[in-house]
């Protein structure tokens, strides 16, 4: 669901949507684009299991850095699919294992700006 809706200026009220869904058995996953450093959001207590964000909106960064947070339970659900995910870079298992030993990611996209 989206956190933020630019266009229209709905705010979703996460503290609330995530732990009703999180009773009936229903992942969330969490487009916070346009609210993520601007808006409150708390992952963990709101039982948000992916929540996305990016550096081109409220935190005024240039765009292409991407701020994940997934939770064991999202990793559970995509370790456990029946079918392979379909993508090589849109695949958040790619790149668990790394994390989990760097504590940090290292891909980055090439950015025009740093010319």
């Amino acid at each position: 669901m989206v956190h933020c809706d630019t266009p229209s200026g709905v705010l979703n009220d996460l503290s609330k949507i995530c732990p009703l869904l999180k009773k009936y058995g229903i992942l969330t996953v969490v487009d916070s684009v346009a609210a993520m450093g601007g808006e409150d959001l708390q992952v963990d207590n709101w039982q948000i299991d992916i929540a996305l964000g990016g550096s081109q909106k409220v935190l005024s960064a240039p765009p292409g850095l991407t701020i994940v947070s997934i939770s064991p339970l999202a990793y559970q659900a995509m370790e456990n699919r029946q079918s392979p995910i379909a993508s090589f870079y849109c695949n958040l298992l790619t790149f668990k294992d790394y994390y989990e030993k760097n504590g940090f990611l290292t891909q980055c996209q090439f950015q025009t700006f740093m010319d």
